[in-house]
């Protein structure tokens, strides 16, 4: 009588292993910014099915994704880069399902998941029309910003209005040494010098 108990759970032993062997278990994340929003990758060690994932966001800041005949080992801290938008994770294995909670600063309008490789589930969280647009417009008159700086820098002895000075300047110090006229070498001297103080 005890062996046929033994026997029963050393069965039901196996057949759990079996099973929880059996699905594909969360190896990895990587997150990536973007202007219009976050893109999260999330790597298993085996074939995960696109029809056992849903995915669903609420008003409290929070984004969850389930995916169903997977393990995820909950003691686990995952180390993963700091983004702009997620600021947290909280993992959890509800029977053969495993669910992934992530906490974000800013708002997500949609998302968006697909699967590039079988193992690799890509996730898009987009961030409303209204902020994307508005960190676009800033990233372009910060380049707007840094192009007139670059080109304000970048001036050189030749451009137009002082390459005029230096060309008078010039002509005016040959006359006064062929003329032996120290008043034009003076004027030339005076020219060039207002020309690099006021001309830049």
């Amino acid at each position: 009588m005890l062996f046929k108990i033994i026997k029963k759970e050393i069965i039901l032993f196996v057949l759990l292993l079996v099973c929880v062997n059996g699905q594909p278990k969360l190896i990895g994340m990587e997150f990536n910014e973007k202007e219009n929003g976050t893109f999260v990758t999330i790597s298993f060690d085996d074939i995960i099915i696109r029809d056992n994932i849903t995915a669903w966001f609420k008003d409290n800041g929070w984004f969850y994704i389930t995916i169903y005949n997977s393990h995820i080992d909950t003691t686990k801290k995952w180390p993963f880069q700091k983004t702009s938008n997620i600021l947290d994770i909280n993992t959890r294995q509800i029977g053969k399902a495993s669910q992934i909670d992530y906490k974000l600063k800013n708002k997500i309008e949609d998302f968006d998941f697909f699967l590039l490789n079988k193992n690799q589930i890509n996730l898009s969280l987009r961030y409303p029309l209204s902020e994307t647009l508005a960190q676009i417009n800033n990233v372009i008159l910060n380049d707007d910003k840094l192009k007139k700086n670059d080109n304000k820098n970048k001036k050189k002895w030749f451009e137009p209005e002082k390459f005029s000075f230096l060309i008078i300047s010039s002509a005016f110090i040959t006359k006064g040494i062929i003329r032996k006229n120290k008043k034009d070498v003076l004027l030339a001297v005076i020219m060039t010098i207002l020309t690099s103080v006021f001309i830049n």
